[in-house]
């Protein structure tokens, strides 16, 4: 079958962009973690702190759960230095087509990023410093620490911050291996359901939309199988299984919500390796000649 001339001259294009940007975004990645960041200050919006947040040890929660927000959010987040260049190529290919941002290509780190620290405005500025942040993460922090901080912080719709809440509010259960309450813990339909929700919280919360919910969810168990993560057994079993919701979803009209994202505090994170204030600040370091911005923990700092 040929391949007709203006398919072909829109398949270069996309490989010459790609290539132009992999090429920028690894020179700019060795410039950050080099410590060469420019930056007009460490000035960032200031993102108030959520009190009923439940953090939970990733060493707790079940294996199927992480692994289900890799796949579908981040399927390279184990080896990328917290920017993925291909998903970036991609998302510019996409924006540039539909002529404004349609896609972030952020990764679990940048996500991270934008959670505890920016706004959610779609602007290159704000790709930008999310890019720096997210690179000072990795630099600090292991993967898995990042991916706990992850998620006990991410917005999962009707107000709920983090997997416990999450768990708790849409299935009355919990991520826990073990529980005080005795609460039970989620199985694999549901960590894939609770996965499904970054992309649109709302949208594909199973109180509102419980169709989208089980197509997503179900995209979420095929990745999974894709990548190696689980069998096809596992995958049919769990894409059998009925979404089972606690009676919170007799309200589930999105007015009815105690809170949405949109007037909803960003959720705090915490590291249970760590005893510090949760609050974190962005400073100026100086390392010989070189200026770079670094992540640190100053008792009762906030952001401004």
């Amino acid at each position: 079958m040929k391949i007709s001339g203006k398919k072909r001259r829109v398949h270069k294009i996309k490989r010459l962009l790609s290539f132009l940007l992999i090429f920028f975004i690894t020179g700019g990645l060795f410039t950050i973690v080099t410590g060469q960041i420019l930056m007009k200050d460490s000035k960032f919006p200031s993102r108030p702190e959520v009190t009923n947040t439940v953090c939970v040890s990733i060493n707790d929660m079940p294996e199927n759960l992480w692994k289900a927000f890799i796949a579908i959010e981040d399927h390279r987040f184990m080896s990328h230095p917290g920017i993925d260049p291909y998903s970036v190529a991609r998302a510019l290919w996409v924006d540039l087509k539909a002529g404004k941002m349609v896609q972030g290509g952020s990764t679990i780190t940048m996500q991270l990023a934008r959670n505890l620290y920016l706004s959610e405005e779609k602007t290159v500025n704000r790709k930008i410093k999310e890019s720096i942040i997210a690179a000072n993460l990795e630099i600090l922090y292991t993967k898995r620490e990042i991916l706990e901080m992850y998620l006990n912080t991410i917005y999962l719709g009707s107000g709920s911050y983090g997997v416990e809440n999450a768990a708790n509010l849409y299935f009355g259960k919990t991520v826990r291996n073990q529980d005080k309450h005795n609460l039970q813990q989620i199985n694999l339909s549901e960590a894939a359901t609770l996965a499904a929700l970054p992309k649109a919280p709302e949208r594909y919360s199973p109180f509102n939309h419980l169709r989208l919910a089980k197509e997503r969810r179900n995209l979420v168990l095929k990745r999974m199988a894709e990548l190696g993560m689980i069998s096809e057994v596992e995958m049919k079993s769990a894409m059998r299984e009925e979404i089972q919701l606690t009676e919170y979803k007799s309200t589930s009209s999105t007015d009815s919500h105690p809170l949405k994202k949109s007037d909803a505090p960003a959720g705090h994170w915490c590291l249970h390796k760590k005893s510090e204030t949760l609050s974190m600040w962005i400073n100026k370091a100086h390392y010989g000649s070189r200026t770079v911005y670094v992540l640190d923990e100053p008792s009762g700092a906030t952001l401004k």
